[in-house]
C-alpha cells in the first residue's frame, strides 16, 4: 500500500518539480535576452509561445497514430482554442512581470499565487481536501506574494550603473506594472489550468494530448 501511495505522489510531484525548474530557467533566460538585446517583451513572448511551442505541438499531434483530428476529438477543438488563448495571455503577462520587476524572483512569487487560487478551486470545484500543514503552506505562499509586492524595492546595481553609463542595460522601471502583470498572469493561469482539468475529466480526454492541442491552438 505504501509503495502504491509513493507512486501516486511522484506521478504528480516529479512533473511539478520539472515544470517549476524549466519555467524558472526559461523566464530568467527570457529576461536576460530581452534586456541584452533591448527587445520588446510583448513581441518576443508572442513569437516564443505561439510560433515555436504551437508549431512543435501541432506537429506532434499530427504524428499521432490516428491523426490530428482524432487526437482533438476527445475534447471539442474550440475549447482547446479558448484555453490556448488564455495560455498566450498568461505567458505574455508573466514575461512582462519578470522583465519589469525589480527582482525577477519577486515576479515569480507573485505569478505563483495561481497555486493559492488553484487550491481554493480544487476544494470548491473538484472536492479536494486540505490538511492543517498544507493550509499553512498555502498561507505562507499568499503572504510571500503580498510582502514582495508591497515592500519598496531598492535600486539594482544595474540601475545605479546606468545613471553614469547611458549604454548600461538596466532593467526598465515600470513602477507597479510588473505586479499587475504578475497578478493577471496568476489569474489567467489558474483559469486555464483548472478549466483544462475540468474539460478533460468531463470528456474523458487525455490531459497530455489536450495540453498539446492548447499549445497548438495558441
Amino acid at each position: 500500500m505504501a509503495a502504491g501511495a509513493d507512486a501516486q505522489l511522484w506521478a504528480w510531484l516529479l512533473p511539478s518539480i520539472l515544470a517549476a525548474a524549466g519555467l524558472t530557467s526559461g523566464e530568467l533566460a527570457t529576461r536576460a535576452l530581452i534586456t541584452y538585446f533591448r527587445a520588446d517583451p510583448n513581441e518576443y513572448t508572442t513569437v516564443d509561445a505561439s510560433l515555436l511551442l504551437g508549431g512543435v505541438s501541432i506537429a506532434a499531434l499530427a504524428l499521432s497514430p490516428d491523426g490530428l483530428l482524432a487526437a482533438l476529438n476527445q475534447v471539442p477543438w474550440y475549447w482547446a482554442a479558448i484555453i490556448g488563448a488564455l495560455r498566450v495571455g498568461w505567458t505574455l503577462a508573466m514575461t512582462i512581470s519578470v522583465q519589469y520587476a525589480p527582482n525577477p524572483g519577486f515576479a515569480k512569487i507573485l505569478v505563483n499565487l495561481n497555486a493559492v487560487f488553484a487550491v481554493v478551486v480544487g476544494v470548491a470545484v473538484f472536492g479536494g481536501t486540505v490538511n492543517t500543514t498544507q493550509l499553512v503552506g498555502v498561507a505562507l505562499s499568499l503572504a510571500g506574494g503580498i510582502l514582495c509586492t508591497l515592500a519598496p524595492a531598492a535600486p539594482s546595481a544595474a540601475a545605479k550603473k546606468s545613471d553614469d553609463d547611458p549604454a548600461a542595460k538596466a532593467p526598465r522601471n515600470q513602477g507597479s506594472s510588473w505586479a499587475i502583470a504578475g497578478l493577471g498572469a496568476a489569474l489567467l493561469c489558474v483559469t486555464g489550468e483548472m478549466s483544462s482539468r475540468w474539460l478533460t475529466l468531463k470528456h474523458d480526454g487525455d490531459p497530455a494530448i489536450f495540453t498539446q492541442a492548447t499549445l497548438g491552438m495558441s
